[in-house]
């Protein structure tokens, strides 16, 4: 459970880094 959610933030993460 928690891993999917941490999964989600990096995500959103790595998008705003890039972007």
């Amino acid at each position: 459970e928690l891993q999917f959610i941490y999964k989600e933030l990096y995500k959103q993460l790595n998008i705003c880094i890039i972007d």
